[in-house]
């Protein structure tokens, strides 16, 4: 038995921390709770990682001089000479003086009734660079710059603070096997900083239209939003920047800079969609779901435009055409780009020219792309414009996937298209009851084999009879990147 000390996490899973006995170094607990699943699972499930290679859970020292960093208020190490810490911290969670810097004078001039507000940092005052970094402090991949940088904060504490350059203390990291796709974008949630230095918006010269977090983010909910404190708190967008709330189809995120895409026809023009339809919400085609953390998959924050190019070897990033059009085959997305943005077709292997995308990456992709094929097939506007049916086979293919993320995501989906009622399984069961629950589900999607006869593509591996081709299935499943993956969020 040991008592449980700390708990973090507050949105979507709550970790527990337990005394090693060594210094103040903590443990973490091995099992974490699922706020949004109501239930208890292994620490490495929440993560992607094969589990055979999880050797964190019982590490100590990992939250004193890792996890504190971000998830604390000013927050010191205190690496001893024995190799144990001291650890101590300002606050527990992000508070005032994570992002307006040291408060005590300020709190005191107010409290004698003299305040000013130069006496602490307004993100707001900052220039968009210094304000991006104030996020970036903890949302972005880095390292320090000098053994002696991380020496001062492993001992001292010393680091950045609001309204300082945090490049005088950390290096901005762009390669990273377990961070980055191997073209520099980042595929791990958490890092959005990463994300927005190397996008055009961010890198050009001009203050009044250069793009930061605060440009769509707020960290004060308003007293007017009509949002709840938990949907606003999720994001922390604006009103005006959630495109996602039901109905609300605007671009002002974007057309805060590119006005002329207020007019439904030059929209239109671009983006070739209708101009209420999910193809012309500009996020969706210039920063997709293409970043993975949190059990989930998360936008890129790093505005690009679709290519086919993007999702070939090596780089092997679903592009953002068919994270929605997942029922289309590459060489339909390379001809479409190609009339309508005179993009080159790149040259593509059969399976390309032949094959969904959704298809492809299910079962080719490596752990990483998989569990991001399977959140897309139950995002809202790919399966109003893929359709569900045909995805049956793959998710049920994933049900028993190595990788308990791509299991429980495959799970989550499966339940959008079956019905709660319809999927008796739990990602974390036996590999037998796993395997049953895969059959039972196919047996069942096989049953309605003459509601798809004569109304099939090949693409989508269906026969003209509305069975799986079961041989094209299997021959792709070979090919599979089985790669070790561990993305480090």
């Amino acid at each position: 038995r040991q008592p449980i000390v700390m708990m973090t996490g507050s949105h979507h899973a709550q970790g527990y921390w337990f005394p090693s006995g060594e210094g103040r170094d903590l443990k973490r607990f091995p099992f974490m709770y699922r706020i949004d699943q109501g239930r208890w699972i292994t620490d490495r499930a929440n993560f992607l990682i094969k589990p055979a290679k999880h050797g964190l859970a019982n590490t100590a020292g990992v939250w004193n001089h890792l996890c504190d960093r971000c998830h604390t208020t000013h927050p010191q190490p205190r690496l001893e000479e024995n190799g144990n810490y001291d650890t101590h911290v300002a606050e527990f969670g992000i508070a005032c003086e994570s992002c307006h810097g040291p408060g005590a004078a300020h709190a005191q001039s107010i409290a004698s009734g003299e305040g000013s507000a130069t006496q602490i940092v307004n993100p707001l005052s900052l220039s968009p660079r210094q304000s991006a970094e104030m996020c970036g402090q903890c949302h972005a991949e880095t390292t320090f710059k000098t053994k002696e940088a991380y020496f001062n904060w492993a001992h001292h504490g010393d680091y950045y603070r609001p309204g300082e350059s945090l490049e005088d203390y950390l290096k901005i990291k762009d390669t990273d096997v377990h961070a980055f796709w191997q073209d520099g974008m980042v595929r791990i949630s958490g890092r959005e900083f990463n994300g927005l230095v190397n996008s055009p918006c961010f890198a050009h010269n001009d203050p009044s239209r250069q793009m930061s977090c605060l440009s769509c983010h707020v960290m004060h909910q308003p007293a007017d939003d009509p949002r709840s404190r938990k949907e606003w708190a999720n994001d922390q967008l604006k009103l005006s920047m959630d495109s996602n709330r039901p109905g609300l189809h605007n671009n002002q995120a974007c057309t805060q800079c590119h006005a002329e895409y207020t007019d439904e026809e030059k929209l239109t023009a671009h983006t070739h969609h209708a101009p209420t339809s999910t193809g012309s919400v500009c996020y969706n085609c210039h920063m997709p779901h293409s970043t993975w953390g949190l059990m989930k998959a998360m936008r890129s924050h790093t505005i690009s435009s679709p290519n086919v190019e993007e999702s070939l070897s090596p780089v092997g990033r679903p592009n953002a055409c068919n994270l929605c059009h997942l029922d289309k085959t590459l060489l339909w997305t390379a001809e479409k780009l190609h009339q309508q943005y005179d993009q080159p077709i790149p040259q593509l292997n059969e399976e390309q020219r032949d094959t969904a995308t959704g298809l492809l990456w299910g079962l080719q992709g490596d752990a990483a792309q998989r569990a991001l094929i399977a959140w897309n097939m139950g995002w809202l506007p790919a399966r109003e414009t893929s359709g569900t049916d045909w995805m049956v086979p793959l998710l049920a293919q994933l049900l028993v996937d190595p990788y308990d993320a791509v299991r429980s995501r495959a799970a989550l989906t499966l339940r959008t298209i079956l019905g709660d009622d319809n999927l008796d399984y739990d990602f974390l069961a036996p590999e037998a009851d796993r395997e049953a629950a895969q059959a039972d589900v196919l047996r069942n999607w096989e049953a309605r084999a003459m509601v798809r006869k004569g109304d099939v593509m090949s693409e989508l591996l269906l026969k003209p009879n509305g069975q799986l081709d079961q041989e094209r299935f299997d021959r792709l499943l070979r090919w599979r990147d089985d790669r070790e993956v561990f993305l480090s969020e």
